[in-house]
């Protein structure tokens, strides 16, 4: 996959997880697995959209000297 391609996959698997995470919340309050899932689906796409958002490597003009 292309970096982009996965940043779009992590972030979208991010926001079926918290989906999934914030319904069963609302089934069942008493849940102690929902939070759970609803968190770790928050930081997916958290760490899906900063991995859209930062300057890939290939972009940057490296220095290369071998003397």
């Amino acid at each position: 996959m292309k970096n982009n391609t996965t940043s779009i996959a992590v972030t979208a698997l991010g926001a079926a997880v918290t989906g999934l995470g914030y319904g069963l919340m609302r089934k069942n309050m008493k849940s102690k697995f929902a939070p759970g899932l609803l968190g770790f689906g928050l930081a997916h796409i958290a760490l899906g959209v900063l991995d859209m958002s930062r300057e890939k490597l290939n972009d940057i003009p490296l220095p290369f000297d071998m003397e």
